[in-house]
């Protein structure tokens, strides 16, 4: 069995938006995802998971087609302060997925997010 783990995204401002690089699950059939994040002020918003079948990368992770990014039912969770937070995906058929942050208004905060993959 073959696992892979990494942090792909790092200290990323929670100001605006977060849309994580697409992560190719090749021959992976579950991964989990952790995010972590903190403030010193206000921090509200909400984490997806989005998932994409006719999205196409290179081994380089050159984007050859981009595809279209479907949010995962039931992966939103809404955040009120910093804290932490994980996924656990099993039986995905599906070959890349991303993380996506969408803040509230006025909000602060750094996140750091980690994945890791199993599969053949």
């Amino acid at each position: 069995m073959r696992k892979t783990q990494a942090q792909f995204l790092t200290n990323k401002s929670m100001a605006t938006t977060v849309i994580s690089n697409p992560v190719a699950l090749d021959q992976d059939f579950g991964y989990a995802v952790q995010v972590n994040f903190s403030t010193t002020g206000s921090l509200t918003g909400t984490f997806t998971l989005q998932a994409s079948v006719d999205h196409r990368s290179d081994q380089a992770g050159n984007v050859l087609v981009v595809g279209n990014w479907v949010t995962l039912d039931e992966s939103s969770y809404v955040i009120s302060g910093a804290g932490s937070y994980l996924w656990n995906v099993t039986e995905a058929m599906y070959p890349f997925f991303r993380l996506v942050y969408t803040p509230a208004i006025g909000d602060t905060g750094t996140l750091n997010a980690f994945y890791q993959t199993r599969g053949f």
